[in-house]
């Protein structure tokens, strides 16, 4: 009699687990990569042209709001937002969304100051990143497997990690006494520097303590336009290189009505005091509001 063996052939067992550890891999990547647009389009505002994407009269929905009290206050009381300075600072308050291409609208009142002063007014593209975020990625499962060696290869030429955008924001001021100013700032550097120096608005603003004035900020893209009391603002743009200098009437540089710069693409939108050389301001902002823009409008014409 003969006996038969049969012999089964034996796999080895690290090979299944690198087929498997690679099929978990390949799923997070794509779910990394699939949720990284998803999560852009859930936060970052946007609708049809001229359709209202946020509204703000201060009467209600206070916490959409970054509020503080103390020598430096920004509060929302009696259907305003309040903002005051008993120390030489600079404030800012902005509401939760995000934007890309907004046209945002706002009043403000001056309530107590000096008529020379460091001026107020909204800022916008406003960047923030969290100082516990030292991931860029979605999920941290993610991140910790980026520490093992090899696998950090894999996963980085697989789904690079998304690049983080620039901290920082823009600024548009005007003055008790009839200026306004463009700034960008750099958080990560806490460098602000001066777009324009301030120009006289030539009767544009309504001035001195107790004055109330509309203002208007249109940004599609990398352009920007602006606007007081419902009528174009021109800009004096220094030339490439140079300082910030002339102003409206007496242009150095490049005149202009639509300004473009590439620094930062999206952000919160929000409401500035500035107090940075003198305190004592008090003012008051309502009637926030933001629109899909329609265009930025033609050099010189009011929309």
């Amino acid at each position: 009699m003969t006996q038969t063996t049969t012999t089964t052939e034996k796999r080895p067992a690290w090979g299944l687990r690198w087929l498997g550890l690679l099929a978990l891999i390949g799923l997070l990547v794509g779910v990394n990569l699939l949720y990284q647009p998803a999560a852009n389009w859930n936060t970052v505002q946007s609708g049809e042209p001229g359709e209202l994407l946020y509204a703000a009269g201060f009467d209600g929905f206070t916490d959409e709001w970054t509020q503080y009290e103390g020598r430096r206050a920004a509060q929302i009381t009696e259907g305003v937002l309040r903002m005051s300075l008993d120390a030489p600072d600079v404030i800012y308050s902005s509401a939760e969304p995000r934007f890309t291409d907004f046209d945002l609208q706002v009043t403000v009142r001056s309530v107590e100051g000096a008529e020379t002063n460091d001026g107020y007014g909204v800022i916008f593209r406003l960047s923030e990143q969290s100082e516990s975020a030292t991931c860029a990625r979605q999920f941290v499962i993610v991140c910790n497997l980026e520490q093992i060696p090899f696998l950090d290869t894999a996963i980085g030429l697989a789904a690079p990690a998304p690049q983080p955008q620039p901290e920082g924001y823009y600024v548009f001021l005007i003055s008790n006494d009839g200026f306004y100013q463009v700034l960008r700032g750099n958080t990560e550097t806490n460098q602000v520097e001066p777009v324009t120096i301030w120009h006289d608005s030539q009767g544009m603003l309504n001035t001195g303590i107790g004055a109330e004035n509309t203002i208007r900020v249109v940004g599609e893209g990398n352009q920007f336009q602006f606007f007081l009391n419902g009528e174009s603002a021109q800009l004096c743009i220094p030339n490439e290189g140079e300082q910030p200098t002339g102003n409206s009437l007496d242009c150095l540089g490049e005149e202009t009505f639509v300004w473009e710069d590439d620094a930062y693409t999206n952000g919160q939108l929000g409401v500035i005091l500035n107090g940075a050389t003198q305190a004592g301001d008090i003012v008051e902002f309502d009637n926030f509001s933001v629109i899909f823009p329609r265009e930025i409008t033609i050099e010189g014409n009011n929309a």
